[in-house]
């Protein structure tokens, strides 16, 4: 009962819950229809983001007389760049998955298809890739897709906010309910009159004493002014119902206390 007071805003907040969740999976599955080039070991998503593992050290290649081998601090030089451990080998993260989003007319196959691991020709060769018109096209893709998915996920903690705001005020409107019923229960007083319209001059002792407890707090006003008239949960068999549970409540309770006691008569 509690967290449906209010099903026109639940009802609004699940739709457009749905809907952003629809629109999240669409560019999801519009970036990911084709499996990436490149082996297992690096990004299989664009979500992944790139994978750059940092070694103690990473192997090397003899180039005539000396030895080269994977710099960690092109991380930093270059965002795009990841590393496959299994093939001691850099990739392009944003020209690996965004190429068939936006083309360019023309794609490298370095970086993508073919792994580079020539580390004497590293630096020039990792220059060129980055001032490359293609690999520019497909970083502007990829800033696209995280600025989507950024956008995307605000809206949807706006929308959780909003939902976590409204079961909370339907919770507090709903123990108002309940204590103003319990408080006629316990003290033997009439809970209904014989008119309890907006035209009654005394609805009785439920109704007055839920009014009475709006005029100090908001939420309660506001319920009882502008809620649906089928979400109030003022009227009788609401009221009957919630007694019957309260109820229900009392005797399992006295049946538990009977259970553990050692004896009963």
């Amino acid at each position: 009962i509690a967290s449906g007071s209010n099903e026109s805003d639940e009802q609004r907040v699940a739709i457009l819950n749905e809907v952003e969740d629809d629109q999240e999976k669409s560019a999801t599955a519009a970036n990911t229809s084709k499996s990436p080039p490149g082996p297992d070991d690096i990004s299989q998503l664009p979500d992944d983001g790139p994978r750059c593992p940092e070694l103690k050290s990473y192997p090397s290649q003899i180039f005539g007389t000396q030895a080269r081998f994977f710099n960690r601090s092109w991380y930093e030089q270059y965002s795009w760049l990841e590393y496959s451990i299994a093939l001691d080998a850099t990739f392009c993260f944003a020209c690996r998955h965004f190429a068939h989003v936006r083309q360019s007319g023309h794609t490298e196959t370095a970086f993508t298809h073919d792994d580079f691991r020539n580390w004497k020709k590293a630096s020039v060769s990792l220059k060129t890739h980055d001032t490359a018109a293609p690999h520019k096209y497909y970083m502007e893709s990829w800033a696209e897709f995280k600025l989507q998915k950024e956008k995307g996920s605000k809206i949807k903690n706006l929308m959780n906010s909003a939902h976590a705001k409204a079961v909370e005020e339907n919770r507090k409107y709903m123990r108002a309910v309940v204590e103003s019923l319990r408080f006629t229960a316990c003290q033997t007083i009439a809970q209904r009159a014989h008119r309890e319209d907006e035209q009654s001059t005394n609805r009785d002792n439920f109704l007055e004493l839920l009014h009475l407890l709006g005029k100090f707090d908001s939420v309660i006003k506001k319920k009882l002014s502008d809620g649906p008239s089928n979400a109030k949960y003022v009227h009788h068999d609401i009221q009957n119902e919630i007694v019957d549970i309260m109820a229900n409540m009392i005797r399992k309770q006295i049946s538990e206390e009977v259970k553990a006691a050692e004896h009963f008569a």
